[in-house]
């Protein structure tokens, strides 16, 4: 008898998690992806696109392990060049003064950017890039899988590797009830990372900042992690969630120089950037979790997995990936 096919929605590291604990059991699948690249929200960028360039982790700045199965994949990573700690100088911006933060968990990164660690786990699977799924829909026998609003494939099994808020629009107002109550709690806070290159290194002590401020939450000087070939002073800044939130329809330019106005406020003689842009994230941090490490319809052989899922960190993404994976591979 031949096995069922499934379809995996979604290459962030909860997908390709999946996917790969799948192919560790000799079971197959497919991922879909709308982007060019696997990672998600373990994201690099290259800004400008032409030399000199700077490089960004604007998404997750970096990842810690507590896990043995987590463990077991870092190390694998590592074993490839892939992912290394990141040993960086920690501080604390209190409202007062700029002090050291003293921090007992190793802190990972990817080389030469945050994606590496997705990129190890799916070398092994069938992942199609620039297919973006735009509809499910199940017949009582089979899923139907719209892509790029005109291709349709087909899967026995769909597991949905996506942002709990982007799960509705996928079923077109027909969402499962089991899955729209297991989605119900779930709630996501925006952030606008901003992204700004120095020529000169910044005269800051510490590499990863910790802020306490309204608008501003974390600032890393990614330039420090290893495997990073850049010279010039990259950093990343975080804005809070509340702040986020209240200004998500804020265009980039008006963040960046909002973000920009207070970092230089925040530290005093920061030079004006060569280049600075900003991203936002609307789906970035997991407020309020399903209290669950996966959902699963045995009925209508429908999957969903993501940091949504326990709580907002990589390795609870990943986590809810490998759980999603032991219940398709119990229902085979």
């Amino acid at each position: 008898m031949s096995q069922p096919s499934i379809a995996i929605v979604g290459a962030g590291i909860a997908g390709v998690a999946c996917a790969n604990a799948l192919a560790a059991e000799g079971i197959a699948t497919t991922v879909y992806e709308r982007a060019g690249g696997v990672g998600g929200r373990l994201a690099t960028t290259v800004l400008p696109e032409s030399a000199p360039a700077y490089a960004f982790d604007h998404g997750a700045q970096s990842f810690n392990v507590r896990s043995e199965a987590f463990r077991r994949a870092v190390d694998a990573a590592g074993r490839q060049g892939s992912v290394l700690p990141w040993p960086a100088r920690w501080g604390h911006r209190t409202a007062d003064a700029l002090q050291a933060d003293s921090r007992d968990e190793a802190r990972y990164v990817g080389l030469p950017g945050m994606g590496a660690l997705v990129r190890s786990l799916a070398a092994p699977l069938d992942v199609r890039f620039g297919h973006a799924v735009t509809r499910v829909a199940h017949d009582g026998r089979r899923w139907t899988i719209e892509r790029n609003g005109t291709d349709t494939a087909h899967a026995d099994i769909i597991a949905l590797a996506l942002p709990a808020p982007e799960l509705p629009a996928l079923f077109h107002g027909a969402t499962p009830i089991s899955l729209q109550e297991t989605i119900a709690p779930v709630h996501y806070a925006p952030c606008w990372a901003l992204m700004m290159g120095f020529a000169q290194p910044l005269g800051l002590p510490y590499d990863g900042i910790r802020i306490d401020d309204d608008m501003l939450a974390w600032a890393a000087r990614d330039n420090t992690k290893p495997g990073r070939v850049m010279v010039d002073e990259s950093w990343v800044v975080h804005a809070s969630p509340g702040w986020s939130a209240a200004h998500a329809h804020d265009t980039p330019e008006q963040v960046l120089h909002a973000m920009h106005a207070r970092f230089a406020e925040a530290f005093p003689g920061t030079p004006e950037p060569d280049l600075m842009a900003a991203h936002l994230w609307p789906h970035a941090l997991v407020e309020q979790s399903a209290g669950m490490p996966c959902h699963w319809d045995a009925a209508a052989r429908l999957g969903a997995c993501g940091d949504w899922c326990e709580g907002p960190r990589v390795e609870a993404a990943f986590l809810s990936g490998v759980a999603l994976a032991a219940k398709i591979a119990e229902a085979l």
